[in-house]
Protein backbone atom coordinates (compact mmCIF):
# COMPACT_ATOMS: atom_id res chain seq x y z
CA UNK A 1 0.00 0.00 0.00
CA UNK A 2 2.78 2.17 0.28
CA UNK A 3 4.73 1.91 -2.65
CA UNK A 4 1.27 2.24 -4.89
CA UNK A 5 -1.30 4.59 -2.68
CA UNK A 6 -4.55 3.05 -2.79
CA UNK A 7 -5.67 -0.78 -3.25
CA UNK A 8 -6.98 -0.50 -6.31
CA UNK A 9 -3.41 0.59 -8.36
CA UNK A 10 -2.06 -2.22 -6.50
CA UNK A 11 -4.53 -4.77 -7.35
CA UNK A 12 -4.25 -3.66 -10.82
CA UNK A 13 -0.18 -3.89 -10.89
CA UNK A 14 -0.22 -7.18 -9.35
CA UNK A 15 -2.83 -8.92 -11.65
CA UNK A 16 0.03 -10.13 -13.96
CA UNK A 17 2.11 -12.08 -10.70
CA UNK A 18 -1.53 -13.32 -9.70
CA UNK A 19 -1.74 -15.02 -13.08
CA UNK A 20 1.45 -16.64 -13.31
CA UNK A 21 1.51 -17.48 -9.16
CA UNK A 22 -2.45 -19.22 -10.11
CA UNK A 23 -2.21 -20.55 -13.45
CA UNK A 24 -4.66 -23.31 -12.58
CA UNK A 25 -7.12 -21.10 -11.36
CA UNK A 26 -10.29 -20.86 -13.56
CA UNK A 27 -10.73 -17.30 -12.84
CA UNK A 28 -7.71 -16.00 -14.56
CA UNK A 29 -8.32 -17.86 -17.47
CA UNK A 30 -9.68 -16.06 -20.58
CA UNK A 31 -13.35 -17.79 -21.82
CA UNK A 32 -13.54 -17.75 -25.41
CA UNK A 33 -16.56 -15.88 -26.71
CA UNK A 34 -18.63 -14.89 -30.16
CA UNK A 35 -18.58 -11.33 -30.85
CA UNK A 36 -21.82 -11.85 -31.46
CA UNK A 37 -22.36 -12.79 -27.59
CA UNK A 38 -20.26 -9.95 -26.41
CA UNK A 39 -22.48 -7.60 -28.13
CA UNK A 40 -25.37 -9.17 -26.59
CA UNK A 41 -23.74 -8.87 -22.80
CA UNK A 42 -22.80 -5.25 -23.81
CA UNK A 43 -26.60 -4.66 -24.72
CA UNK A 44 -27.92 -5.88 -21.53
CA UNK A 45 -25.33 -4.00 -19.41
CA UNK A 46 -24.73 -0.86 -21.30
CA UNK A 47 -27.83 -0.34 -23.87
CA UNK A 48 -30.70 -0.25 -21.22
CA UNK A 49 -33.11 1.94 -20.66
CA UNK A 50 -32.26 2.11 -16.71
CA UNK A 51 -28.33 3.12 -17.78
CA UNK A 52 -28.39 6.90 -17.02
CA UNK A 53 -24.39 6.94 -19.05
CA UNK A 54 -25.33 7.16 -22.53
CA UNK A 55 -28.53 9.22 -23.56
CA UNK A 56 -31.26 7.74 -25.58
CA UNK A 57 -29.85 9.30 -29.04
CA UNK A 58 -26.62 7.28 -28.57
CA UNK A 59 -27.85 3.90 -27.36
CA UNK A 60 -30.17 3.91 -30.50
CA UNK A 61 -27.05 4.69 -32.53
CA UNK A 62 -24.94 1.69 -30.82
CA UNK A 63 -28.10 -0.55 -31.38
CA UNK A 64 -28.01 0.05 -35.05
CA UNK A 65 -24.33 0.23 -35.43
CA UNK A 66 -24.48 -3.24 -33.83
CA UNK A 67 -27.05 -4.78 -35.47
CA UNK A 68 -26.40 -3.42 -39.49
CA UNK A 69 -22.43 -3.39 -39.30
CA UNK A 70 -20.83 -5.56 -36.15
CA UNK A 71 -22.73 -8.48 -36.04
CA UNK A 72 -23.09 -9.47 -39.29
CA UNK A 73 -19.63 -8.77 -40.30
CA UNK A 74 -17.66 -9.99 -36.69
CA UNK A 75 -20.56 -11.88 -35.05
CA UNK A 76 -19.07 -15.33 -35.36
CA UNK A 77 -15.73 -14.53 -34.24
CA UNK A 78 -13.95 -15.37 -31.42
CA UNK A 79 -12.64 -13.06 -28.63
CA UNK A 80 -10.31 -12.97 -27.37
CA UNK A 81 -7.96 -14.93 -30.28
Amino acid sequence: MEQFGEESVAFKATAGLRREINPRDFRFKPRLMTVAQLVEHYRQRELTPENEWKTHSTRVTYKGYLSKWIVPRWGKQTWPE
